[in-house]
C-alpha cells in the first residue's frame, strides 16, 4: 500500500468518526486503554529486577557484572 492510499484511508477513517460520536468515543476508549496497558509495561519491564543471593559478595556488594 502506497503512502497516498494510507492517508485517503485515514481521512475516510477520520470523516467517519467525525460523523459518529459513539464510534469516536469507542475508539478513544480503546485508545485510552491501550496506552494505558503500554504504559503499565514499560512500567514493570523497568521495575528492577532480584538479583540471586547466592550472586553477591562477601561483603554483601552485588557483582556489578549483573547490572550491566
Amino acid at each position: 500500500m502506497e503512502g497516498s492510499q494510507i492517508a485517503n484511508l485515514l481521512r475516510a477513517i477520520a470523516e467517519v468518526v467525525e460523523s459518529d460520536p459513539k464510534l469516536a468515543k469507542a475508539i478513544e476508549k480503546c485508545l485510552t486503554n491501550s496506552l494505558n496497558a503500554q504504559k503499565s509495561k514499560d512500567l514493570s519491564d523497568a521495575t528492577p529486577k532480584q538479583l540471586d543471593a547466592s550472586k553477591t559478595l562477601e561483603n554483601g556488594d552485588i557483582i556489578l557484572t549483573e547490572c550491566r
